[in-house]
């Protein structure tokens, strides 16, 4: 129906990390630093803090204890958190390969496996099927380990919080099944899509 709910600053705050996130790659290798991209953020939330979408994001009631000042310095941690998993420097060209890349696919509710595993829809119709899409932040190329091939690796970025694995061997694994499913869907729309555009 086209209606869309006020931003909030937990979703500005995802917005803007992705924005500084997908910017540093247009940067030289030399000049991808924490403190440039920590820079991009500040860069993108300055241009668009006047706009309508986030002109009134730190003026409700919804969390009045959040200043506009609390909140730049939590998304400016976000981002150190994610320079002390993957130090932008050290990814080379060409990677990446793409940068928030859409996927969509027309996924058949009936589908079947051959003997090799390979799965396939049972039925074109597009009565007995669903379109999915969403977006893919970074395409890395990559040389597998196992066979020396080159593949593609979905990476996306998370900006909430990260799971609590304090449970059972069992339970941690089914948490982790579980935060990684989206990867699971892109992955199946990036092979499908390509296969059926």
């Amino acid at each position: 129906m086209g209606l869309k709910q006020p931003t909030s600053p937990v979703l500005a705050k995802g917005t803007f990390c992705h924005t500084a996130l997908e910017r540093i790659f247009d940067l030289d290798t030399n000049d991808r630093t924490l403190h440039n991209l920590q820079n991009l953020f500040r860069q993108s939330w300055s241009e668009q803090r006047n706009s309508t979408t986030y002109a009134n994001l730190f003026n409700n009631d919804v969390d009045a204890t959040l200043s506009e000042a609390t909140w730049g310095k939590q998304g400016l941690a976000l981002l150190e958190n994610y320079w002390n998993l993957e130090d932008a420097s050290t990814v080379v060209r060409p990677n990446p390969v793409q940068r928030e890349t859409w996927v969509l696919a027309r996924l058949s509710r009936k589908r079947t496996a051959d003997n090799n595993n390979n799965v396939k829809a049972d039925d074109d119709d597009p009565r007995d099927s669903i379109l999915v899409r969403g977006i893919i932040d970074r395409l890395d190329m990559v040389r597998s380990d196992d066979d020396g091939n080159v593949a593609l690796r979905l990476i996306d970025y998370k900006s909430g919080k990260a799971p609590h694995l304090k449970y059972s061997d069992s339970m941690n694994a089914k948490i982790r099944k579980e935060a990684f499913e989206q990867l699971y869907i892109y992955a199946l729309l990036l092979r499908e899509g390509r296969s059926n555009p």
